[in-house]
């Protein structure tokens, strides 16, 4: 090619750029800096200011509401043709999706219909006045038909309208724009001489193709409906990577003549037009209106097939469709984002109640060798005879699919070759036949969207145009997150193809990418096919609140080096099936429970070992399951009949249906808001439930055991501080549910534990020493269920293994924590237990959860980490051997610095987000835990410098001033931290003992005070400054948002204060405060504290180990025994509780 020919190319298309952007009105294309530079720009229409809010109102409709909303005059056909005319010029500035602009035209036709409703009264047809953009090679009398190829340009302007554009126009249709397409009309992007499209949500990536210019325009809702091709994927590849509805309709359904190809009298594999847009029932209105004026009598190469407007017949008679999941096609494996999309629609269809199977790829490769050879047999000749016409060079892109198996063939090679073809097909039949499935589920390409110029491989859809089967695209609300969809490596590939692809995945390219799936029915089914999509959509796929889990073991696909190794499974057969292993549960026999026994107790019962793990075996008249994989190891739990002596007054079922006659008055809705709330706020950073199986259970699945009423019943109670409707019933609920927990402790299961952990986790927390005695039980119960045990090796269902980790570490978590703020020994002890601190596998989701779930789930892991620090502090200064024999001063001084380096670098392992500090930005509501969990580390510091402290007045006197300056400083971060607090950070989960931490703070700060105030140091008179801000900050935080950890947390202030008012000034100014919004609260009167009872007896409410030790030498009696004021307060952690059952 030569220079003078390259410059003249390049002048055309230059020119043909200018022309059409000369016709675009000039005020419709200014955008502010800031949506100009931005790389996602899906929102920008309604950001530009261009548009009126009627003609946004317009745009959020989809073309069924809005073909309604013209019939019955709300908006007229020349407001919405007129709004979409705006909106597709922003869009043509954003993303460079059309290829041809006739607005005035459009408007002369919304107008001539306007006019045709007010005077008859009626539509002219049934898509009266709807704005419909077509793809640049939908044949329109007058308007340019690119194929994407300069030399076409001016050269294929047919003088009337194609049969389907006919059809449509016919119908009432209004037309505006067309949309651009990529050079040759075979590229899975959209890239031409006009220059390439890009993706309204990253600019950097493709909008997919042939239909990109679609898919961009609709995306950015600038088009509601919209006219595509496809024949390998160029509806579905574009609607999927950019977030609409697509659908392929089986090839000889919709009418094609009068339209543009680059391949004419190409038969062996026909595309399919089709529509695009907001919806899966404008999708079926596309259908339906096509094929209503009978277009085989216009087009005689279509198939005389009426829409068939009835329901379909499902499988077996079922109401819905049986669905078989494809989770990958044996070529490329699919990237991990869309992996995570597929899961979880799987399991969202599964809580359904939909029949999810697995379905096998048959044959993916051959197919793409018979499809690729028969595309071009031509060998691509008049693909460059196109391009040397005007001089513009072959693309890249075009290169690439030209050269994939194209070559100049015979007649006889061709027929050969469809002779293939016909075989595959009847193949196929035969393997989706026998599936027995409506329809497959699968994706709709390897991965999201693609930077420009990079996406090589759409067998996901090429496939499905070879059979010739329907299918369509949908959204699933999900986009790429890159945290969540980080790179992991693999040792085993389908192909290079795959391992190329695999290497070049980077999610930090992709962000904001949209996840859609692709549902497939057989030849001619295409009404199933739609049908099966309008089921799916109804299940709420695109809601974006957190996901809701399955009701079975979720199903993983069969990733040859990836999810075999997280299964336990060996690379030595790749098409073994998963089987996922029995739970230890045993749901089908209640009448047995499954208890640990240790290796020789085992023996002592059956004389013989069992060294592999088995099934539920007999060996001497003993039921057991060895279900430990590796043989060094045993680990044997016998089938138990629980022997029940005596009589419970209830039963679970019992104190069920009290709660829920108890929680009538606040509506029908008790127990399905107690379970949102608790999926919401409580398990995503306590995760001792499998939530897929909760709400499956709640659904009635018979797959997951009975209805939980213990665990209903305790989430209602849990529920009572966030649910004001609820609480004037807190101490009734609460007295059933400990009824409740007595039967559930009759015959301990997992299920147990769930209630007993969700119970302590509850709030308000004032029956600390029943709750500490729930403790202990639950521990035993673990030990009994063998939860001290890592099952990471078992043969145990891949939910339950997870399960018990998490229902390990919370009780370990609350266990460690109660022996720290009460100096109480804990009963769990290092040596005796061995499990794995929980990983992002061990969340529901594993990596696949939505991004705040993961935030949530990594803040239950830092916990369970900062545990083990708390666990060093315990055993070091807290256990008796500590007591009786204690360390040398300076030995713990030493200690207490190794704590703090830990503390440090656990906070410098954890994201940015993690990490509070005063200049830290305040005001943004973190996902729940994360709050509560940096309020527990500011705790745990606070708790340490206490010792400390301790340490240097009692011993090391030099080191007092440093040790007070820093502990002020820790103070001080905990009142800035509850200064950041926002009302919806109050609302979610906080860990036992956060009161305990805030009024730890407080005492600490009196101490040195106290300490510094003969001494006139700078840090007693901050300290004191600090308490007033603190309580101040506690009362604003009580009376404003009624948090009940601020109340908590006042109440026990009450001692400290008064204790500390002879020496620090504000002390009985502050202490008077706290009475007066007592007061102003109408709090009631509770009974005294063990706290108080330590006074009583002129002891030291320090000597306890209780959170607000003073560590002063005089006792506290004058003050109980004058003060009485404090007993306008409820109890400060009584151990007593509160006649009528207050909570554990």
């Amino acid at each position: 090619m030569t220079n003078a020919t390259n410059s003249d190319w390049s002048r055309r298309a230059s020119l043909f750029k200018k022309q059409l952007d000369a016709k675009i009105p000039a005020e419709w294309k200014k955008l502010s800096p800031d949506i100009e530079a931005s790389q996602n720009v899906i929102d920008a229409v309604a950001q530009s200011g261009i548009l009126s809010e009627t003609e946004l109102q317009i745009l959020r409709l989809d073309a069924v509401e809005l073909i309604e909303a013209i019939a019955l005059r709300k908006y007229t056909s020349f407001q919405a043709t007129n709004a979409y005319a705006k909106a597709a010029a922003i869009a043509q500035k954003l993303t460079n999706c059309l290829v041809d602009w006739f607005h005035e035209e459009a408007l002369e036709r919304a107008a001539w219909l306007d006019k045709q409703l007010e005077q008859t009264g009626t539509v002219v047809g049934p898509l009266h006045g709807l704005p419909i953009s077509l793809k640049d090679i939908c044949g329109i009398a007058g308007h340019e038909c690119t194929a994407g190829f300069l030399s076409f340009a001016g050269n294929k302007v047919p003088d009337a309208d194609g049969t389907l554009v006919a059809i449509l126009r016919q119908a009432g249709a209004v037309f505006i724009v067309k949309t651009a397409v990529p050079q040759a009309i075979m590229h899975i992007e959209t890239d031409c001489f006009l220059g390439p499209c890009t993706n309204p949500y990253n600019r950097t990536l493709t909008p997919g193709g042939s239909s990109g210019g679609e898919s961009a325009l609709i995306a950015m809702k600038a088009s509601v409906m919209g006219v595509g091709t496809d024949i390998g994927g160029s509806i579905r590849a574009p609607a999927a990577v950019t977030g609409i509805w697509g659908f392929k309709p089986t090839a000889s359904r919709t009418p094609k003549y009068g339209n543009v190809s680059t391949m004419s009298g190409q038969e062996a594999i026909m595309g399919a037009y089709g529509p695009m847009g907001r919806s899966v029932r404008d999708m079926n209105l596309f259908m339906k209106v096509v094929l209503a004026v009978e277009p085989w009598k216009i087009d005689p190469t279509q198939v005389a097939m009426p829409w068939r407007i009835e329901e379909p017949t499902w499988r077996g008679g079922a109401t819905t469709p049986t669905i078989g999941v494809m989770w990958d096609d044996g070529v490329v494996l699919p990237h991990l984002p869309i992996a995570r999309a597929l899961k979880y629609a799987v399991e969202k269809l599964r809580v359904a109640g939909f029949t999810v199977v697995e379905y096998k790829a048959y044959s993916s490769k051959e197919a793409w060798d018979i499809i690729s050879q028969l595309y071009f047999t031509d060998g691509g000749e008049r693909i460059k005879k196109y391009c040397a016409d005007s001089g513009e060079p072959v693309m890249e892109m075009t290169k690439w699919i030209v050269e994939q198996n194209s070559r100049p063939r015979s007649s006889l090679e061709v027929f050969d070759l469809v002779s293939q073809r016909d075989g595959y097909r009847a193949r196929y039949n035969k393997h989706f036949q026998a599936a027995g499935v409506d329809v497959v589920l699968c994706p709709a390409g390897y991965g999201p969207a693609q930077p420009l110029g990079t996406t090589k491989w759409w067998g996901y859809t090429s496939l499905w145009n070879l059979v010739d089967y329907p299918g369509g695209v949908f959204p699933t609300g999900l986009s790429v997150d890159p945290v969540v969809d980080s790179p992991v490596s693999r040792q085993a590939f389908y192909s290079d193809l795959d391992r190329e692809l695999w290497s070049e995945y980077d999610p930090k390219r992709l962000v904001d990418a949209p996840l859609s799936l692709q549902v497939i029915g057989a030849r001619w089914e295409d009404e199933k096919a739609l049908a099966a999509m309008t089921h799916i959509s109804e299940v709420g796929l695109k809601e974006t609140s957190l996901p809701t889990e399955s009701a079975e073991e979720p199903h993983l696909p069969s990733w040859s080096s990836i999810i075999r190794n997280e299964c336990d499974l060996t690379e030595e057969d790749p098409d073994l099936p998963i089987v996922h292993p029995e739970s230890l549960e045993w749901y089908d026999d209640e009448e047995n429970e499954s208890h640990f026994l240790a290796q020789d107790a085992f023996l002592d019962l059956t004389l013989q070992d069992v060294t592999e793990a088995t099934g539920s075996d007999t060996t001497g008249h003993i039921a057991f399951r060895q279900v430990s994989s590796d043989p060094r190891f045993p680990v044997y739990f016998v089938k138990q009949r629980p022997l029940l002596y005596g009589h419970m007054p209830t039963t679970s079922r019992m104190d069920f249906d009290a709660v829920r006659d108890e929680c009538s008055s606040a509506g029908p809705s008790v127990f399905m808001q107690a379970i949102s709330n608790l999926q919401q706020n409580t398990l995503p950073v306590i995760p001792i439930i499998n939530s897929v199986r909760l709400e499956a259970a709640c659904t009635g699945s018979s797959s997951v055991g009975p209805l939980p009423h213990g665990l209903l019943a305790c989430a209602v109670a849990h529920t009572i501080p966030d649910s004001p409707n609820l609480q004037p019933h807190l101490q009734k609920v609460w007295t059933h549910v400990i009824n409740s927990l007595e039967d559930e402790f009759r015959t301990p299961r997992l299920a147990t534990l769930q209630v007993a952990i969700l119970a302590i986790a509850s709030r308000p927390c004032e029956n600390i020493g029943q709750r500490d005695v729930l403790v202990s039980k639950s521990v035993a119960v673990a030990y009994l269920l063998g939860l001290h045990m890592d099952p990471a090796r078992w043969e145990l269902p891949i939910w339950e293994r997870s399960l018990r980790k998490r229902l390990w570490w919370t009780l370990f978590i609350f266990d460690k924590w109660r022996a720290l703020v009460y100096g109480r020994p804990s009963f769990i002890h290092s040596t005796e237990w061995h499990v794995s601190i929980p990983n992002l596998q061990d969340c529901d989701w594993g990596r696949y959860s939505a991004p705040e779930l993961i935030i949530s789930f990594k803040a239950f892991i830092y916990m369970c980490r900062m545990t083990q620090i708390v666990d060093s502090v315990v055993q070091s200064f807290m256990s008796v051997k500590s007591l009786l024999d204690p360390p040398a001063p300076f030995v713990k001084v030493a200690l207490l610095e190794d704590v703090n380096k830990k503390l440090a670098a656990l906070e410098e392992e954890m994201p940015e987000s993690f990490k509070w500090n005063e200049t830290a930005a305040g005001g943004n509501t973190m996902p729940t835990g994360v709050r509560s969990a940096q309020l527990s580390m500011l705790g745990l510091r606070i708790i340490v410098y206490r010792l400390h402290l301790n340490v240097a007045y009692r011993d090391i006197p030099l080191q007092y001033n440093s040790v007070a300056h820093i502990a002020t400083d820790i103070c001080k971060d905990m009142v800035d931290f509850l200064d950041t607090l926002t009302g919806p950070d109050l609302r979610l989960f906080w860990f036992p003992y956060t009161a305990d931490h805030i009024s730890n703070c407080c005492s600490l700060l009196l101490r040195i005070a106290i300490r510094g105030k003969t001494a006139h140091t700078t840090e007693a008179i901050i300290a004191e400054q600090l308490v007033q801000r603190l309580v101040d900050r506690l009362i604003e935080l009580y009376e404003t948002h009624k948090w009940d950890i601020a109340e908590a947390a006042l109440r026990r202030l009450g001692p400290p204060l008064l204790a500390a008012r002879k020496t620090v000034d504000s002390a009985d100014i502050i202490h008077r405060n706290i009475a007066s919004m007592v007061s102003r609260n109408s709090l009631g009167m509770f009974p005294r504290s063990e706290h108080a009872e330590a006074g009583h007896r002129g002891e030291d409410p320090g000597n306890t180990g209780l959170s607000f030790s003073m560590g002063l030498d005089s006792g506290l009696g004058s003050f109980w025994g004058t003060e009485n004021i404090l007993w306008e307060f409820p109890s400060w952690g009584s151990d007593e509780g509160i006649p009528g059952g207050h909570p554990i």
